[in-house]
Formats: C-alpha cells, sequence, structure tokens
C-alpha cells in the first residue's frame, strides 16, 4: 500500500496525488490510501478544504481510517528515525526564503526514498523508487 499524508487544497493535492500515483506505477500498481483527516479536521469545507480529486479522473484509492497519521501509525523506527532528521534540517532552513529551502530539499530525501517514505514537503528534485539509481 501506499499511503499519503493529504494536505492543502486543489493544487497541493494534486501534486500529492501526482507524486503518489509515480511511486504506485514504479512499484507495481499498489493500493493508495489517502488521508485526509489531520489536516481538513482543522479547516472548513466551505474554504476549500475537502477532497477535490473525487472531482477527477483519479485512479481507485481509499481513505486512511485509522485515528491519528500515517506517520505514527505505519512506519516503523529506521523510517521514524529519518523522517525527524529530515525535520530538524527543514527547521534548520525555515527561516530562509522560499528558493533557498527548495534548493535544500534533496538533501536527504534518497535515504528516505530507499525506506519507502517520500516526503516532498518543501518541494522534490528526484524521487528514487526501488533500485533506480541517480541521474547521470
Amino acid at each position: 500500500m501506499i499511503y499519503v499524508e493529504m494536505g492543502g487544497r486543489c493544487g497541493n493535492q494534486l501534486f500529492h496525488y501526482a507524486v503518489a500515483r509515480y511511486v504506485q506505477l514504479k512499484n507495481g500498481d499498489a493500493n493508495l490510501v489517502l488521508n485526509y483527516a489531520p489536516v481538513f479536521d482543522k479547516h472548513k469545507e466551505a474554504e476549500g478544504w475537502y477532497d477535490v480529486l473525487a472531482e477527477y479522473n483519479t485512479v481507485p484509492y481509499t481513505y486512511y481510517n485509522k485515528e491519528g497519521t500515517v506517520l505514527k501509525n505505519e512506519t516503523n523506527f529506521l523510517q521514524k528515525l529519518l523522517v525527524g532528521l529530515k525535520a530538524i534540517h527543514i527547521k534548520l532552513y525555515s527561516n530562509k526564503d522560499r528558493q533557498i529551502r527548495a534548493n535544500k530539499a534533496p538533501v536527504g530525501q534518497k535515504a528516505l526514498n530507499m525506506v519507502g517514505v517520500y516526503w516532498v514537503r518543501e518541494g522534490v528534485d528526484k524521487i528514487y523508487v526501488g533500485g533506480e539509481k541517480n541521474p547521470s
């Protein structure tokens, strides 16, 4: 299964879906499971916070039905550790402008991808799925 923490409105959701779909295609068509709860529990549907993917011709997906986040419930210790290190890295650059943060986004991306985590919070340079090598 490919678990996706959904967030944002239309543009962000479409980007999250596109990354998940790319990983899905590379992994041989695993099921997509989308978690909208953490973000949508805090925002109002009338302000554009709803599952906009339902309005598009997407592949079938299911909703995550557990309490809490995918990170908390579905990851192992190594995945949590690497996500924690990436979060610290992001925090170190949080006061920098958006372009600097985007330039630093690839740091740690391959390590995360190698353990099955595809975090694209500040942008993405390359997604490594399976045994892919660095682009030359």
